[in-house]
């Protein structure tokens, strides 16, 4: 099962960093003194960003861990330049949600469990929703925590 959004990625020539105002971060449902842990990331996927971040984002995450919170992580935007004709975007980027069929997951959709159950049984398998994997991108300074909670609010 999978379901994708695209996502308007920072412009390269003006990324910058920021710490997100309480407004923000309500926004997105995450106050600043939450965890990766109660945001549901496993250890994997933290080591997964941490692998896969670019050249600028990867030393502001090496010291990530699920014990982490909103406040610690590192967050981007753009500027505005010429090369962005001064709006801080430039470009889309894909935000997916991959559910593979695990056995646990087939059994309790043959139980006819409701969706919830079985979405709580496929993040607990290792399956990132589009809010986190939108989240990840955020952190990796490929777009900006205001596309994310745009077009994953649900």
């Amino acid at each position: 099962v999978l379901a994708q959004r695209l996502l308007r990625r920072i412009c390269s020539n003006c990324k910058t960093t920021y710490k997100p105002d309480e407004v923000e971060l309500d926004a997105a449902k995450m106050p600043a003194t939450m965890t990766l842990r109660e945001l549901r990331f496993t250890e994997e996927a933290i080591k997964d960003m941490i692998a896969r971040a670019p050249k600028d984002a990867a030393p502001l995450l090496a010291k990530v861990t699920p014990d982490t919170t909103i406040a610690e992580m590192p967050f981007f935007k753009g500027k505005g330049c010429d090369a962005c004709a001064g709006s801080g975007l430039k470009g889309r980027q894909g935000a997916y949600e991959v559910m593979f069929m695990t056995p646990n997951l087939r059994k309790l959709i043959l139980q006819n469990v409701g969706a919830a159950e079985i979405k709580d049984a496929a993040i607990e398998g290792g399956m990132l929703t589009l809010r986190m994997d939108g989240l990840i991108k955020v952190w990796k300074g490929i777009t900006t925590l205001e596309q994310v909670v745009r077009e994953t609010s649900a």
